[in-house]
């Protein structure tokens, strides 16, 4: 799991990553390049992706526990 941050500063991002105790990886991204290609809206939306870098839902959503699982599982 990687989390892409963009909103704010980079310095207010490693306080987040401090303050949530963060255990994922997390890219910065000031330009907000990364969320124009993945259509992300919010800093809280999930999108996921296989293996191979082909999205598992057609748009970034609200996290949502059950339906990250049912994903997951597709991938076996």
């Amino acid at each position: 799991m990687v989390g892409i941050g963009a909103e704010g500063s980079l310095p207010d991002a490693e306080e987040f990553v401090a303050d949530t105790n963060t255990t994922f990886a997390m890219l910065w991204s000031e330009s907000f390049d990364a969320w124009i290609h993945y259509e992300v809206r919010s800093s809280d939306d999930v999108l996921l992706l296989d293996g191979t870098g082909n999205r598992l839902v057609d748009t970034p959503a609200q996290y949502d526990e059950n339906r990250i699982e049912q994903l997951l599982a597709t991938l076996g």
